[in-house]
């Protein structure tokens, strides 16, 4: 073990060394450090003077989180992180479960809400927060802009984090990151509330979130379960499933109001003649124009009561009569 293996080692943990965890090889590390050290510290000064016989754990400890003070001090400037080119201006607040593709099945809760509480920043600044077991951990901010920046508490959450937002980033639609988040439990995907209606428990959001995104709720909205196995299996986002269900709805609707209504016949099928005035095309107002037969007299005056020369229909007001 040398010295670069302390530091990764430490990044593992995500944090100082304890006395728990000092090894003989982690001590004599330490030892071979204190020895060569030459600073100031006044610590590792008195402490070389006065460990002739060696390091307790405890001791071990301190000199250990000095060296990697040092290193991480010395370590070069990382290149620019994947922070720095993604904007997430354009993703809506809400929660999120995403898979981050680090293995390919392991996923992340993220979320993206207005930073009210952080009366230093710029108004429309919000929060970046990952869920674990104890809850939300706040992890940074992202600026009015869509800019990223991250706090040194999460830097052992980095790499997860960054992959989620950056598929965030570039999806064309969110929602279904939205519904994956909100089938874990009973809370809206938008703002975070407990969902307490059948309505909103399927779709996974409620109705106020539903009328300011635009979304469908209650009877016109599909199970959010619906969804996304229809998206994970056409491809499809699940706007684009609910808007063409909708549109079918409204077609079959239209199908079934235009069976229903009485087809109007033209005048031609009527009076089997032309309009004089209107031919070829089907006439206006037969009861005035030129080429009405002569025995033609309007069904209106001649006492019709069954709308005939509306609908197009025979008249039976006069059958059997002389």
């Amino acid at each position: 073990m040398n010295r670069t293996d302390v530091l990764d080692l430490a990044n593992g943990l995500g944090r100082k060394f304890e006395t728990f965890d000092i090894t003989p090889e982690l001590t004599a590390i330490a030892r071979e450090y204190l020895a060569a050290y030459q600073g100031n510290f006044s610590f590792l000064l008195d402490l070389r003077a006065k460990s002739a016989r060696g390091l307790s754990a405890g001791q071990a400890k301190g000199v250990l989180n000095c060296l990697l003070a040092d290193l991480r001090r010395s370590a070069p400037k990382a290149a620019a992180a994947p922070a720095a080119v993604l904007n997430l201006a354009a993703i809506p607040d809400g929660r999120y479960r995403v898979v981050d593709g680090l293995d390919g099945s392991s996923t992340t809760a993220v979320r993206l809400v207005k930073a009210t509480w952080a009366t230093d920043k710029p108004a429309g600044t919000r929060s970046i927060a990952i869920r674990s077991a104890e809850g939300w951990t706040n992890l940074g901010f992202v600026s009015p802009e869509g800019e990223i920046s991250l706090w040194r508490k999460a830097e052992a959450f980095k790499a997860r984090v960054l992959a989620s937002l950056a598929i965030l980033a570039k999806a064309d639609d969110t929602l279904v990151y939205g519904l994956a988040y909100a089938m874990e439990g009973s809370e809206c995907y938008i703002c975070g509330l407990e969902l307490d209606t059948a309505e909103s428990l399927s779709v996974g959001y409620g109705p106020t979130c539903a009328k300011n995104r635009g979304l469908p709720w209650g009877a016109k909205a599909v199970p959010a379960q619906v969804l996304l196995a229809r998206a994970q299996a056409s491809g499809a986002s699940p706007v684009e499933l609910a808007q063409a269900e909708r549109a079918a709805a409204a077609a079959k609707a239209q199908s079934l109001v235009s069976a229903a209504r009485p087809s109007r016949r033209s005048y031609d099928e009527i009076f089997d003649v032309q309009c004089r005035q209107c031919a070829p095309f089907d006439c206006d107002d037969p009861d005035r124009h030129l080429g009405v037969p002569s025995h033609y007299t309007p069904l209106k005056n001649r006492g019709c009561r069954c709308d005939a020369d509306v609908t197009g229909f025979d008249c039976m007001c006069f059958e059997g009569a002389a």
